[in-house]
């Protein structure tokens, strides 16, 4: 039963999502097609880049706000407003309308921030080859492409470099920050969750109450990593004998598996605490 209220929610959101992310796709080859001409390399076009960037970050902050925002509203009016009469009386446990409406919002969301991820790399690459390519050295294009495959592929002399600072090898580090960021999407659904599932035990104005909910718990969260994070690097923040790049390189690499940890058990806890409302206290009055 769980693959069909799967089925049906995916049905149901993409008529909103798909187009959210495809504009997203829109938007990176409009922009990888204009880097590719000479407008903005004109010495007046400095304000239209200006614009274009801002116009650029909007658009992506924008796009994932309103998936995330989306997700968040269907939850409630689908389980906390009149339409949960009939989501609850369907031959479904609670737990099954919880965990289709979870898991299906969270591989849009996934897919949607590392689709922003890629757009923001297509542009930047994008605009890096252009810059090479129109160099006054022929060498420097081919330079630039087996430099970047070279740090793709863990190149002696750029992997070392790279890692010297981040303490990863590039391609570690951008698995740990997709990983991240998918812990991240699910700890932000459950967090969401949780705080749409204490505001309708609420007598009274159930949405405020939600928003309050949600804001405490992204202050509360935020304060706890940042404590996590103090105490994780104490002994490192203390050594005094550690030169500038030996201290970026160890809270780096002790920063993202902590804070991808912490977000993952969290999040299991949010959720553990909202199934637990939803099959004992659910309140549509």
């Amino acid at each position: 039963m769980l693959k069909k209220l799967m089925k049906h929610e995916f049905e149901a959101t993409r008529r909103i999502l798909l187009p959210l992310n495809l504009t997203i796709v829109l938007i990176t080859v409009v922009g990888c097609l204009i880097l590719c001409t000479d407008i903005l390399q004109r010495d007046t076009s400095l304000p239209l880049v200006i614009l274009l960037i801002i116009l650029y970050a909007l658009s992506m902050i924008v796009l994932t706000l309103a998936a995330y925002i989306y997700s968040m509203v269907r939850f409630y009016k689908n389980l906390f407003t009149s339409e949960g009469y009939l989501m609850f009386t369907l031959p479904v446990t609670h737990t099954q309308l919880l965990n289709s409406k979870l898991i299906v919002a969270f591989l849009w969301n996934c897919f949607d921030v590392l689709l922003t991820v890629g757009s923001i790399f297509a542009i930047s690459f994008s605009s890096s080859y252009y810059a090479i390519a129109h160099a006054d050295s022929a060498n420097e294009k081919s330079a630039f492409l087996s430099g970047f495959v070279s740090a793709l592929s863990g190149g002696a002399q750029t992997t070392a470099s790279f890692q010297d600072i981040f303490g990863y090898g590039p391609l570690q580090l951008l698995g740990i920050c997709c990983l991240s960021l998918i812990v991240g999407c699910f700890f932000s659904l459950t967090m969401g969750y949780l705080a749409i599932a204490l505001g309708q035990l609420m007598e009274r104005h159930k949405l405020a109450s939600s928003i309050g909910f949600y804001i405490a718990f992204y202050i509360v969260t935020q304060i706890l990593s940042s404590i996590l994070m103090i105490v994780i690097n104490l002994n490192t923040l203390l050594g005094t004998e550690l030169d500038s790049l030996t201290l970026t390189r160890r809270i780096y690499s002790s920063f993202l598996p902590a804070t991808c940890i912490f977000n993952l058990i969290l999040g299991v806890i949010f959720y553990l605490i909202t199934r637990l409302i939803i099959r004992r206290k659910v309140n549509l009055e």
